[in-house]
């Protein structure tokens, strides 16, 4: 059974050869367009013919017309050259000149995310910027190139797009959003004004009656989708790790059956993750909603250390050409702003292997140690992580007595025995 065949009996529509990357499916998807990259597009949704997205993440009923784009790149004005080579992408006319200007190394992160909520419209020739979040209940005009968020329930027209208009007036926006009725049954409700031939225009009493609750959930099958390792099966994770290159080599030796995941765990890697990254803040909040919890595997506070004073929260990587006390200092204030947040989230926890493997690294080497042996790092230490968010955070200690047998190498990174231990403890957990 090829993958038309095997997305035709799952109840979902699509086109495979025009699926390509890594994400999830909801029964009820449509696919008839493009998808790449990451995704999520959920039940009911359509991406029509002729549209294109790539990193996106679509919520249920959610119509993306003929000719959209998601994930359209940012536009960098201050970039040397408007090349691909000045961000260090490939291209099919490549020699060893154009190898040569290239940078090694590129600072930023490239292909962010899309976030598309649920029950938005966006008409035909609409352009969206990767990284932008398009609220639920929005409607995008035909042709309009979207560059920055969009409220939910908000219209939005032009070039770029600005909010021309709202669907309904505040309050009643704000019972849509309480109700996310995308999330429950309805049926009971429409069988109810059946006998009056509900048309669902400007049916006030109807949005009343959906925002009383007491409604069932609307229960869809997600399928987990992998067309580079030829993956298609029912999702049964309810739980996500979001992490670093960490995360990767976990995902990649699970993958080969070098090592185990945790069971009812996805792993989503993000090379090169920065802790303070608006990008993540995004991420995270899209997937407690989709997940019953998430794990941030926190990454080294210094990477993304390129962007503390850009508007933009968008670094990746250390850049050694920043590193100072004062740059030191600013990923520190920016990682515990972004650590705040994440530890209001009810269903998120932390998980501080990175720091407290390095605090064990710098130990071993006679580091940041007083004259009674006492190890005091001058910006970020890992007690004070746990006094200050020990409610979200899993105490690494309570578990391994040491990692430094558990490491391989200067960036923490886990060995295969370690990757099995952590399954075990994340198995483990009481949420």
């Amino acid at each position: 059974m090829n993958l038309d065949e095997k997305l035709a009996v799952e109840g979902i529509v699509g086109i495979s050869r025009a699926i390509k990357g890594d994400g999830f499916l909801e029964e009820s998807a449509v696919v008839n367009g493009n998808l790449n990259a990451r995704f999520f597009v959920g039940a009911y949704s359509l991406i029509d013919s002729g549209a294109f997205a790539k990193n996106a993440f679509i919520g249920r009923f959610s119509t993306i017309e003929k000719g959209v784009q998601l994930g359209y790149p940012v536009i960098k004005e201050k970039n040397f050259s408007n090349h691909f080579f000045a961000r260090n992408l490939p291209l099919q006319g490549s020699d060893d000149y154009y190898k040569k200007i290239k940078t090694s190394r590129y600072y930023f992160e490239q292909n962010r995310y899309t976030f598309i909520g649920s029950d938005v419209l966006i008409c035909r020739g609409a352009v969206v910027q990767e990284g932008v979040v398009v609220g639920d209940g929005a409607i995008v005009q035909p042709n309009s190139y979207v560059v920055e968020d969009i409220p939910p329930y908000a219209i939005v027209s032009g070039n770029p797009a600005k909010v021309i208009g709202y669907r309904f007036d505040e309050q009643t926006v704000a019972k849509l959003l309480h109700s996310e009725w995308w999330m429950y049954d309805i049926s009971s409700l429409v069988s109810k004004y059946r006998a009056n031939a509900i048309d669902y225009h400007d049916n006030a009493q109807f949005i009343d009656d959906v925002a009383a609750g007491n409604l069932p959930r609307l229960i869809k099958k997600i399928f987990y989708l992998n067309t580079d390792r030829g993956v298609f099966e029912e999702n049964s994770a309810r739980n996500m790790i979001v992490g670093p290159s960490h995360i990767e080599r976990w995902y990649l030796f699970s993958q080969k059956g070098v090592v185990n995941k945790p069971d009812g765990y996805h792993l989503l890697p993000i090379p090169a993750l920065s802790i303070f990254s608006a990008q993540l803040n995004k991420l995270v909040k899209w997937w407690s909603a989709w997940f019953e919890n998430v794990l941030i595997f926190v990454p080294d506070f210094r990477i993304g250390n390129v962007a503390v004073d850009h508007p933009v929260k968008d670094g990746r990587l250390v850049k050694p050409e920043a590193v100072s006390e004062d740059n030191s200092q600013k990923c520190y204030a920016l990682a515990l702003d972004a650590l705040s947040q994440y530890a209001s989230m009810s269903n998120v926890r932390l998980w501080f292997w990175c720091l407290n493997g390095r605090e064990e690294f710098n130990k071993s080497n006679g580091q940041y140690l007083d004259d009674r042996g006492n190890y005091r790092h001058p910006i970020w230490n890992y007690e004070d992580m746990l006094e200050m968010y020990g409610a979200s955070t899993i105490d690494i200690r309570q578990y391994f007595e040491g990692v430094l047998d558990l490491i391989v190498d200067g960036s923490i990174h886990p060995t295969n025995e370690c990757y099995g231990q952590m399954a075990k403890v994340f198995d483990s957990l009481d949420w």
